[in-house]
């Protein structure tokens, strides 16, 4: 019985790709300074149609052509870099592109990491470089091909050509100094893949991300001296994958935030900060991605990412003095324990200091604390603590707790797990007169809001 098939909900509008005609490529060498017999518009078409001839039939479509940008007040709103249109390809986004998440996993960090953390994600990596001796068309025609055709050999059913030939139809960029001898640029291009889009049912079989970027170097690129050859080194790096089910991109993008956290790199570059404020709840909160972003950061497993959830914050008697029928001051000491208390051999390391604060309540009573964890608290810790109770005075003696227990992410299964739990003893201390009924304690508010 065959597999029912699962669209990819998407909504697209046909569009007319753009074409690498001999015109524009006969502009673009010019501004970089290559004009010779070879770059007449018949030799420039034939040029065209060789690297065209050269490139594998591909399925794949595109519905979106980005470069960095040049100027940013052409920047594409609502991504995280600076893109800008370089292309039409087959399809213009109308709703639903997920152009946000393929943008996070097409980020190169991104991109590797999952290919070397998640068995089951699908991706494709190259990277070519090609060193020969040519003349300057020669060179550039020759870039045409190698660029494409890596880029279309990491999608599994290839790309199609005309999408291929609307992202390199404005490749080959001028550069900034007009003076240089050597022809010396970098570019890359990202490319919004849709494999079989259905136009009547607003779906299609697959959508992905392809990332081609490259390094051209010709040297001595102007000189035109009769059989002169120029070195010429290309490097191309090429990243792909494509998703048949959303519910896998999804995860493939919690687990990249669940990863990179607080110093995910696309935050840097526009990506509105997600809170990750460090959370200390009231009672142990679920297994969840939320849960997960407001935890401590701690050791990183190879398999896994670990980080303690904090709650149930309290005060627990350690110490009390009646001294209502005593003429004379009287001081108290004691050791006590602080920092974490795991019940079996746990390796706990902090990855950086972070902050967290509540206001709760107990009985009548209303009280605060804020905690700076260090690696300080990794393991637990014994100090003396003393405090004077005056004549006639009765005092009680507190320390705040708070429970703690490990939140387990599991990528390859796209999982949140509890693990062992423990106690934080803090280094907050409080007297009071009276001794506090044995109530639950409610939490307030969050000393962060």
């Amino acid at each position: 019985m065959p597999i029912p098939r699962k669209g990819v909900k998407i909504e697209l509008n046909k569009a007319e790709p753009s074409v690498l005609t001999p015109e524009k490529l006969k502009e673009q060498l010019k501004n970089i300074g290559l004009t010779c017999a070879d770059t007449s518009l018949p030799r420039l078409k034939e040029f065209i149609q060789e690297v065209e001839n050269g490139i594998p039939p591909g399925l794949v479509q595109t519905y979106g052509i980005l470069q960095p940008a040049k100027n940013l007040a052409n920047r594409v709103q609502g991504l995280a870099m600076n893109w800008e249109e370089a292309a039409t390809g087959n399809w213009t986004i109308k709703d639903f592109g997920y152009s946000s998440e393929l943008e996070l996993i097409q980020y190169k960090a991104h991109f590797d990491w999952l290919a070397e953390t998640k068995q089951n994600f699908t991706g494709r990596r190259s990277q070519d470089k090609y060193v020969r001796r040519y003349d300057s068309i020669a060179s550039i025609k020759d870039f045409f091909a190698d660029t494409t055709t890596s880029a279309s050999a990491a999608v599994v059913k290839g790309v199609d050509k005309s999408s291929l030939n609307a992202a390199m139809s404005n490749a080959i960029q001028p550069l900034d100094d007009q003076k240089a001898q050597d022809y010396d640029k970098s570019d890359s291009r990202v490319l919004f893949l849709v494999d079989n889009y259905d136009k009547e049912k607003n779906e299609a079989d697959a959508i992905g991300v392809l990332t081609v970027e490259w390094h051209l170097i010709i040297k001595d690129y102007k000189e035109k001296k009769k059989a002169l050859q120029h070195d010429t080194t290309l490097e191309v790096n090429v990243r792909a994958v494509t998703y048949d089910n959303l519910d896998v991109l999804a995860a493939d993008v919690r687990a990249i935030k669940a990863h990179f956290g607080g110093n995910l790199a696309l935050s840097m570059m526009g990506i509105p900060p997600k809170d990750t404020s460090l959370i200390i709840y009231e009672k142990e909160p679920p297994e969840s991605a939320d849960t997960f972003q407001h935890a401590l950061p701690v050791t990183q497993l190879s398999n896994y990412l670990d980080r303690l959830v904090l709650f149930a914050p309290d005060l627990q008697l350690i110490g009390s003095v009646d001294n209502s029928n005593s003429a004379v001051a009287t001081t108290y000491a004691k050791s006590v324990t602080t920092g974490f208390t795991f019940s079996s051999s746990q390796t706990l390391g902090i990855k950086v200091a972070a902050e967290a604060g509540v206001v709760f309540a107990k009985a009548s009573f209303e009280f605060s604390f804020s905690i700076s964890f260090t690696e300080q608290y990794s393991t637990s810790s014994t100090e003396t603590v003393s405090f004077g109770v005056p004549a006639g005075q009765k005092a009680f003696l507190y320390q705040g707790t708070l429970r703690s227990r490990i939140l387990r992410y599991d990528p390859a299964k796209d999982s949140y797990r509890y693990q062992e739990e423990a106690s934080f003893l803090t280094t907050i201390f409080d007297t009071l007169k009276e001794p506090i009924p044995a109530k639950k304690p409610v939490v307030l508010r969050q000393l962060s809001e």
